[in-house]
């Protein structure tokens, strides 16, 4: 007899739903990926969309985590050149609207899911490109005269029906 299924679903990473929301909002205006290229220069102006883990987080928990998940979405923006300070907020703020669109308008990415509530943001801002109190120093060789811009949204996500294409969930419980 076959295991019951579990009595929740699995949920896709929150960079994935960044992606899903972004490449198609900026098209090939801008280059969007999870990691910093090698070839910075060369891909601007870039956003780099990953999950955050600074805290706040607990403002926006979910009643019941097996069906929302909060999770907290960084999108930053790079950029050079001599309108690269304008450019930077520029591009944060048509994401900004990008991802309040895909939750107004209920956009489901596959593999990811959906927003189901923007609970709070930060003021997008330039930000250093030195360390934190969060994490290790990541942007220590940025091309010279690279600008980066920060946006952090908490939302409450939507698991992706059909599942996450997980291949280290055993396929009875997918």
């Amino acid at each position: 007899m076959a295991a019951p299924l579990p009595p929740y679903p699995a949920f896709g990473p929150v960079a994935r739903l960044g992606l899903g929301i972004l490449r198609p909002w900026f098209g090939d205006a801008v280059t969007i990926g999870t990691q910093i290229p090698a070839d910075l220069s060369d891909k601007m102006p870039f956003i780099l969309v990953r999950a955050d883990r600074r805290t706040g987080r607990e403002s926006g928990v979910s009643q019941d985590e097996r069906f929302l998940r909060t999770s907290l979405l960084s999108v930053e923006a790079f950029t050079s050149g001599l309108n690269a300070e304008s450019d930077g907020f520029d591009i944060e703020e048509s994401a900004r609207m990008a991802i309040y669109h895909a939750w107004r308008n209920q956009i489901v990415v596959p593999g990811a899911g959906s927003i189901a509530a923007i609970t709070s943001t930060t003021d997008i801002a330039r930000v250093s490109d030195y360390a934190t109190s969060t994490g290790v120093v990541q942007y220590a060789s940025l091309p010279k005269g690279t600008v980066r811009h920060e946006g952090v949204y908490q939302l409450l996500v939507r698991p992706p029906k059909g599942g996450t294409a997980n291949r280290f969930i055993p396929s009875q419980y997918a």
